[in-house]
């Protein structure tokens, strides 16, 4: 359309197209750079219940959610905002891609020195073809910035084929950040 406009219709559509840009931005920061207000205000584990039981709302999917260990009073505002968007991810993935699943297993498990989050679908699973361009270079958005948040944090991602059938999400985070090597302990 902007490139068919002229005169004052041009200009009006250059300054929706700088607006709409700015939008994408802040929708952009907000999503990446933003504390859920879910996990503020139930924490991490509940949080992920909840999101997990909304995610299944529908009946397609049957889920199973397990808390293992004692959760800490207090976590790293990061660590937690980066595990629930994986959580997020994970899900969403799940809904959108795990052809056949009728379960979502989630397990969240806490230790004295790390958390993890285990996301598991009963689908048909991975293809099986190598990915090219690294370990998620090929792959969609979602999983990168999924490894990227694991990264931001200090800690690991793992997707993979579940044992038997389905897809496997397991992210290992930290519950202190490890010292920079060369840093006085």
């Amino acid at each position: 359309m902007r490139d068919a406009a002229r005169g004052p219709a041009r200009s009006r559509l250059d300054d929706l197209a700088v607006h709409v840009s700015e939008v994408g931005r802040k929708i952009h920061h907000a999503v990446v750079g933003g504390r859920p207000r879910i996990v503020e205000e139930l924490g991490l584990s509940r949080a992920i219940e909840i999101t997990a039981v909304w995610f299944t709302t529908d009946g397609r999917l049957d889920l199973s959610f397990k808390k293992k260990g004692t959760e800490p009073d207090s976590l790293p505002a990061a660590l937690e905002s980066n595990l629930y968007r994986v959580a997020q991810e994970a899900l969403t993935n799940a809904l959108k891609h795990a052809l056949g699943a009728r379960k979502i297993d989630i397990v969240l498990e806490f230790n004295c020195r790390s958390v993890s989050l285990t996301i598991a679908d009963d689908g048909v699973g991975l293809s099986t073809e190598p990915q090219p361009q690294g370990e998620f270079g090929s792959l969609g958005i979602g999983l990168r910035g999924m490894q990227q948040r694991m990264n931001s944090i200090g800690g690991t991602l793992q997707i993979g084929p579940r044992f038997g059938k389905g897809t496997i999400v397991t992210a290992v985070a930290p519950l202190k950040p490890e010292p920079q090597q060369g840093a006085p302990p």
